[in-house]
């Protein structure tokens, strides 16, 4: 198929199939630029100013504790989508 420019409909038409193909990868680019690799999962106080953390880089997962004065990795957990394990209901027949 041969589209000749006497053909105003068949240009428009190319043109408005260009324009939306644009918009759509530009708005792809734009949300995967927005992906953080980082992020804190989950938290819990220990009182006087020290928690632990879940911090997530990618889809590797880290058990921290923190404290004013330091930093400290606990362990490294099984990659986020390893199944998880409930313990609350463990034991319980």
């Amino acid at each position: 198929m041969q589209l000749s420019s006497s053909n105003p409909l068949a240009s428009a038409t190319l043109a408005r199939i260009v324009t939306l193909l644009s918009a759509r990868l530009n708005t792809l680019w734009r949300s995967r630029k927005k992906h953080k690799a980082l992020s804190v999962r989950e938290t819990a106080s220990l009182g006087e100013r020290r928690f632990v953390a879940v911090v997530q880089f990618e889809r590797q997962r880290f058990l921290i504790g923190a404290s004013p004065s330091s930093v400290t990795l606990l362990t490294q957990l099984p990659d986020d989508e390893a199944p998880s394990i409930n313990f609350r209901n463990r034991g319980a027949s």
